[in-house]
């Protein structure tokens, strides 16, 4: 019979630290059998001295003379090739891979990474010196994070690599004490090293500002309480009212008497830490009763002009206004302005501008217009003296502005003679 294999190695994985056996069986063959590693001979017999921790199993009866490599190393990574140099046979040549798992991950900054609330980072994990590379997954709080890049680097040795993974996120005051892991994997460990890190993001004060009773009557006392929370914590308050500080006001909780200034100027809460301040502010829904914030201008026109007289008013709840004459109960307008055109001598007189803010008060003023024109002259037609004593004729003159000379006549009627 001619010698030939029944067994020849076949290429194998094998991880760092394990032991392997490369396959070789030889049939009807009783020569020297030498196994070669990248072509170089590694020595005749089962115990090769130059490799301790190589041995040649051998069991002649069979025909066997395996490989045994313990506690494989990246340098046993190579092509092996069983040789019967007296019959010429030469194996197939093996492919030996071995696996090297990677070193433990670190994320940069761990265990704890100090962020800023709004700024962009890209948390960075290293997985050294895999064979095959690493693959990185990303975990928030346990649950799988897309979205990350990663670069390789290839070892002096050419056969291992590092692999880097760049997880972009965007910090939020919320993500204090959250989680993220970066999970390497490779045949080596195919469940996989991990490591955590815990975020700390720094972020200035989160403010709330609340105001009880919402709705007070101008005088009643209201509180004012400032909610925050803050990383790193909150150093101090700071009040103020339509921009003007309130000194001795420290505390988040400011208590005051409200007047109808609260309605229009705001109140404000600053609250500050380390690394920066918010401010806040809130108007008071004072109720308060008409305060005249524009009084109207007397005014005095010649006849005919068109004329507008100015009034405003502040109230809350939102007053009703209205212009009427005085000793008139006639509406002559309901807004700020009351336009009057083309006016005669007979529109001259007081007019009333009248605020009412419902179940809270009233308030009124009044304004004098005076119209320029021709005196009016009236007197009675017949008018009556006693006999003998000195009489008087009265006539009546109205004027604006007051007459410049008043002249009076004496008419004599014509007498009618008889003949």
């Amino acid at each position: 019979w001619t010698a030939r294999f029944s067994q020849e190695p076949a290429d194998q994985s094998v991880v760092r630290g394990q032991r392997v056996i490369l396959s070789c069986v030889v049939f009807n063959y009783s020569g020297i059998v030498q196994w070669t590693k990248d072509g170089l001979a590694l020595g005749i017999g089962e115990d090769l001295r130059a490799w301790p921790r190589y041995r040649v199993l051998r069991v002649q009866e069979l025909g066997q003379y395996n490989l045994e490599i313990l506690s494989a190393d990246l340098s046993d990574d190579s092509l092996y090739e069983c040789q019967a140099p007296d019959a010429a046979l030469r194996s197939r040549r093996a492919k030996l891979t071995v696996l090297i798992p990677p070193d433990e991950p670190v994320i940069d900054g761990g265990p704890e990474v100090l962020l800023n609330a709004g700024e962009s980072y890209n948390l960075s994990c290293v997985s050294r010196g895999a064979k095959p590379p690493s693959m990185i997954e990303w975990l928030k709080d346990g649950l799988p994070v897309e979205a990350a890049v990663s670069t390789t680097e290839v070892l002096p040795d050419r056969k291992r690599v590092t692999t880097r993974s760049y997880l972009p996120i965007q910090p939020v005051d919320t993500d204090t004490g959250r989680n993220y892991s970066c999970v390497a994997t490779n045949l080596a460990v195919p469940t996989g090293k991990i490591t955590t890190v815990t975020l700390n993001v720094h972020h200035p004060p989160t403010v709330t500002l609340s105001i009880e009773p919402r709705s007070v009557l101008e005088g009643d006392r209201v509180t004012f309480t400032c909610q925050a929370h803050a990383n790193p914590p909150i150093m101090g308050y700071r009040w103020a009212k339509g921009g003007v500080v309130l000194q001795g006001a420290r505390e988040s909780v400011f208590t005051t008497k409200a007047d109808h200034s609260f309605f229009t100027e705001p109140v404000s809460c600053l609250v500050f830490n380390a690394v920066g301040k918010t401010n806040v502010s809130i108007l008071v829904d004072v109720h308060f009763g008409p305060i005249l914030l524009v009084e109207p201008q007397p005014k005095t026109v010649d006849v005919d002009s068109d004329v507008t007289l100015n009034c405003k008013w502040a109230g809350n709840p939102p007053l009703t206004l209205t212009w009427f004459k005085k000793g008139s109960n006639m509406v002559l307008s309901n807004s700020n302005q009351l336009y009057l055109k083309s006016v005669s001598q007979a529109d001259a007189g007081q007019y009333v501008c009248k605020a009412i803010v419902p179940r809270i008060g009233v308030g009124e003023t009044e304004v004098t217009l005076t119209v320029n024109g021709p005196p009016i002259i009236s007197s009675d037609p017949v008018q009556y003296a006693v006999r003998g004593e000195r009489g008087e004729v009265k006539c009546y003159i109205a004027s604006t502005p007051p007459p410049d000379k008043i002249v009076s006549d004496k008419l004599i009627p014509k007498m009618s003679t008889k003949t």
